[in-house]
């Protein structure tokens, strides 16, 4: 019996030893902005910031296929969310995706979360968002690829 509490106490260890080893799974910008010299600070500057239309530049994808990056000329489409004080349009192409509700908020363990929300209320994205100047970088939280888009102000 001793020795059954000994291997269990050996495994709980070791699994607390490996979720505490400092990590975090909060995702590292790949696609920079040099000119960055004032990023969003809080949830309501980052709001604020947000008012606008925001043209996409380009997208880096993750899977298990491997790594592969988007850009308009590469796909053809021309995304661009468009942001007011209330709510957030989604167009690809010139086309209307949608009409949304969204919130920033303060998160544990992202800067910032964008919640992107249907009419009904279900969530449509959610994103951790870095802004700086005028472009911003959202890693879409809502899949299991990694995700990150580049949209610059316009």
């Amino acid at each position: 019996m001793q020795l059954v509490k000994f291997i269990f106490i050996c495994v709980v260890a070791s699994i607390l030893a490996t979720a505490c080893n400092g990590s975090s799974n909060t995702p590292t910008p790949t696609i920079t902005d040099p000119e960055c010299k004032s990023p969003f600070k809080d949830a309501k500057s980052t709001r604020n910031a947000l008012i606008g239309q925001w043209t996409w530049i380009q997208s880096t994808i993750n899977g298990r296929g491997g790594s592969s990056t988007e850009t308009p000329a590469s796909t053809g489409e021309t995304r661009i969310w468009k942001f007011t004080d209330k709510e957030a349009t989604y167009t690809v192409n010139g086309r209307l995706i949608g009409t949304y509700t969204y919130s920033v908020d303060s998160s544990p363990s992202a800067d910032f979360t964008l919640s992107i929300v249907n009419a009904d209320g279900s969530l449509f994205r959610v994103f951790q968002i870095f802004g700086c100047n005028q472009s911003m970088r959202l890693f879409n939280l809502s899949t299991s690829i990694s995700e990150e888009s580049l949209y610059q102000k316009k």
